[in-house]
């Protein structure tokens, strides 16, 4: 956990008993001190193969599942970032 209370995790979906029992304490220890978790993986909590009690911890906070752009909204999304700049594509 970083000094400013942060703990970043990616791939939850791959953690193993004992990684899964660290990150449940891991979260607990964050909640009590005002720290923040923020974890990734392929899937939203509920749909993950995971202890019970994280499933639940991690469900408990917002969760966004990102979706990849088309490649017309790619394209859209790129042309906006430019233009806001000052830039034409």
């Amino acid at each position: 956990i970083a000094e400013d209370g942060v703990l970043g995790i990616d791939d939850v979906q791959r953690l193993d008993a004992e990684a899964q029992i660290a990150l449940f304490n891991a979260f607990n220890r964050l909640k009590e001190g005002g720290g923040v978790l923020i974890a990734t993986a392929d899937a939203p909590p509920a749909r993950l193969v995971l202890r019970a009690d994280l499933q639940t911890r991690l469900a408990s906070g917002l969760v966004y599942e990102v979706h990849a752009l088309s490649d017309e909204d790619r394209r859209a999304a790129v042309a906006g970032y430019a233009a806001a700049r000052g830039f034409v594509l």
